[in-house]
């Protein structure tokens, strides 16, 4: 339902011209690309422009459409059609049409979230206040009051929200796409650039070998090897512990038997990390890396490729932290230092003594 409810001061502050065009042109037809463009007559049953509207999926509005209705212009006027505009496109329209011309325009990160920024801030047409307009504008939120009452635009609303609910998960299925591919062409860890392109089961293939034959050495295995010390109590101690303390920090929901995984086998899906999630434990780009190195250098046995390729860090932009793998140690904070090495205490003490820090 929209914001407020008119009165009678509300309706007395419409000038008298545009009640009357209001009035009589109550509902606008807007024709999308290559449908034909109708105009409404004057005195035209409301109820007759609907049913038109809904059976040929015009989309509609309560004010003139100031814009040519195509791609494009959705794209470039995204704001004032989410705000104005009824969406009635048919399943077609939206799949084999809209959905691709999205997907072929390689929109950036930046757009992709202004146009999502849109969505959520105007999730239905008509959720404005009465004060934000005047005019046309105004009696608008009034007519789409009434028409709310009579529930003339019940079919409206479900196909309107319908698209509103697809277009944004196909813009955040591009902003995740994106993501990947940023990640696969600029990383470059220890001066070797990683390939992760996504497969289509949804993991990261294999860690490529640069160096010939595959040797049996720690630096070569694909997922992060615990050392042979530990037997396979103190293992599961080591991995119950990590879970617990960066659980809070996935950047998608993991279950513990795949997180496990990244352990023990090289076709594992990689952990995604986002750093800007709130947490108890306050773990920054800077505090995540010590982490992975005092672990590197006492309980796992795996090269910084590997651990890039396995532990996936992000900050709140979504962009991965490459730092994360590559930071010199003096330009870690010795308090920070300090803050790891005492998080790891706990962890240490149920290993074998010469695991202490």
């Amino acid at each position: 339902m929209s914001k407020g409810k008119y009165n009678v001061r509300d309706f007395f502050d419409v000038h008298l011209k545009n009640k009357i065009s209001s009035v009589h042109r109550y509902i606008h037809r807007v024709a999308y690309d290559d449908q034909k463009p109708v105009k409404t007559r004057l005195f035209t049953y409301v109820e007759d422009i609907l049913a038109h509207a809904l059976h040929d999926h015009y989309c509609i509005t309560l004010i003139e459409c100031p814009f040519k209705f195509n791609f494009e212009s959705l794209l470039n006027q995204f704001g004032w059609f989410c705000q104005f505009m009824y969406f009635n496109f048919s399943e077609t329209k939206i799949q084999f049409d809209i959905l691709n011309k999205l997907r072929e325009k390689d929109l950036s990160v930046q757009e992709i979230n202004m146009l999502l920024e849109i969505l959520a801030n105007d999730k239905e047409p008509y959720q404005f206040p009465l004060n934000k307009y005047q005019g046309k504008a105004k009696f608008a939120l009034m007519k789409r009051q009434n028409m709310d009452e009579k529930g003339t635009v019940t079919y409206f609303i479900e196909r309107d929200q319908h698209f509103r609910l697809v277009f944004a998960e196909a813009l955040e299925s591009l902003r995740e796409q994106k993501h990947d591919e940023e990640f696969a062409v600029d990383m470059v860890v220890d001066g070797h650039p990683l390939d992760l392109t996504v497969n289509d089961e949804g993991r990261v293939p294999d860690e490529q070998d640069i160096s010939g034959p595959k040797k049996y050495e720690p630096s070569l295995y694909g997922y992060l090897r615990l050392n042979d010390y530990l037997n396979t109590e103190q293992q599961q101690i080591v991995i119950n512990f990590l879970y617990d303390l960066l659980k809070d920090f996935f950047y998608k929901e993991i279950s513990f038997k795949n997180f496990e995984a990244i352990f023990y086998q090289e076709q594992s899906i990689a952990v995604s990390l986002n750093v800007s999630k709130p947490s108890l434990n306050h773990l920054d780009a800077q505090k995540i890396h010590w982490l992975l190195r005092c672990l590197k250098a006492k309980i796992i046995s795996a090269s910084w490729d590997v651990v890039a390729n396995k532990i996936v860090v992000y900050n709140k932009k979504g962009k991965i932290i490459k730092s994360v793998y590559g930071i010199s140690e003096d330009k870690i904070p010795p308090n920070k230092r300090k803050y790891i090495e005492n998080l790891l205490k706990p962890l240490l003490s149920q290993l074998p003594e010469y695991l202490s820090i």
